[in-house]
């Protein structure tokens, strides 16, 4: 076999690849409320579920339960 059990963009670039930022799939996220949008003993952060990652930059695209949106963290 040609990649020998390897990873083909480990074997293009090679490097080894860091896949720790992976999460499964619906699991349960909290994302982070800015300052601006809570009060002073508002939740620093929210309950949501994971439902994908971002395409052109680093993050997760997280279902806000309450709100009934998907959002960026």
């Amino acid at each position: 076999m040609a990649l020998d059990g390897g990873i083909p963009k480990e074997m293009w670039i090679g490097k080894k690849v860091n896949y720790s930022f992976l999460r499964v799939f619906g699991c349960e996220a909290f994302a982070h409320v800015d300052k601006e949008d809570r009060k002073k003993l508002d939740a620093k952060s929210q309950k949501c579920y994971l439902v994908g990652y971002g395409v052109n930059d680093l993050g997760y695209k997280l279902w806000d339960v309450d709100n009934h949106k998907i959002i960026r963290s």
